[in-house]
């Protein structure tokens, strides 16, 4: 079976072919660029990356049978552009959607770079960017992928705190918040801080290798009226208009 992932909920996008059997798969294409709004935005060049990637892959469009979309949090605009491209294949195809939070992709990178462990007082940590001084967060268990904080955003200066009430030995972090954000946390905390620069942003190929590990999802997917964006906090302009209120 062929499936299609892409992500644009970051600056980083990244859109993926691969050929599955069962629970492995065989990677035909991977593509990855960077949105700059002076030169190239995610729904300048995701149409031109997927006819790229089709053709690297030695398939048609016709021979997809799933895609699995990043639906935040991240860039409201970002967000819009996978899941509008998703729903519209989906649409045109009729072939199902799965969906990923940018969070639990984080996460998923994160475990695979662990060495296996039995400790359940590991876990892993996405930050993600929310601007205007807030994080977008979610955490995990290391061992079982159980979720440890459900997904939210809170205010940067609440991080500490929160996570100071949890039985946690070790937080394995990724994600692009914690580099803005590292001077406001203590030395005791960070004592507890394992950092991971390299798992920025999500990645489409890691989320079909999510998917296919998660039978949950495999179970759960979605027609294209169903897929719908992650955002959890309103927009700037939103959060603005509710203060002048």
């Amino acid at each position: 079976m062929f499936l299609l992932s892409v992500d644009t909920s970051s600056v980083m996008g990244s859109l993926s072919i691969v050929k599955t059997n069962k629970s492995s798969y065989n990677c035909l294409s991977q593509k990855k660029w960077t949105s700059d709004k002076n030169k190239q935005s995610h729904d300048q060049v995701i149409t031109v990356f997927l006819q790229e990637a089709l053709q690297e892959a030695g398939i048609s469009l016709k021979q997809l049978k799933l895609i699995i979309c990043g639906v935040g949090p991240g860039s409201f605009t970002g967000i819009r552009v996978s899941v509008n491209f998703a729903k519209s294949l989906a649409f045109s195809l009729k072939i199902p959607i799965v969906q990923v939070s940018s969070l639990e992709s984080l996460a998923y990178q994160n475990k695979k770079k662990l060495i296996k462990t039995d400790n359940k007082k590991d876990a892993l940590l996405s930050l993600v960017h929310a601007f205007s001084k807030k994080i977008y967060l979610a955490s995990y268990c290391s061992l079982n992928f159980s979720t440890i904080l459900k997904k939210q955003v809170i205010n940067y200066d609440q991080l500490e705190d929160l996570l100071s009430l949890q039985n946690i030995n070790c937080w394995h972090i990724s994600g692009d918040a914690y580099p803005l954000f590292k001077k406001y946390f203590s030395d005791s905390i960070k004592e507890k801080f394992k950092i991971y620069p390299k798992i920025a942003y999500p990645c489409s190929l890691n989320m079909i290798e999510l998917f296919l590990q998660n039978s949950e999802k495999q179970k759960n997917t979605l027609d294209w009226k169903g897929l719908m964006p992650l955002y959890i906090r309103s927009s700037s302009a939103e959060e603005l208009l509710n203060k002048k209120k």
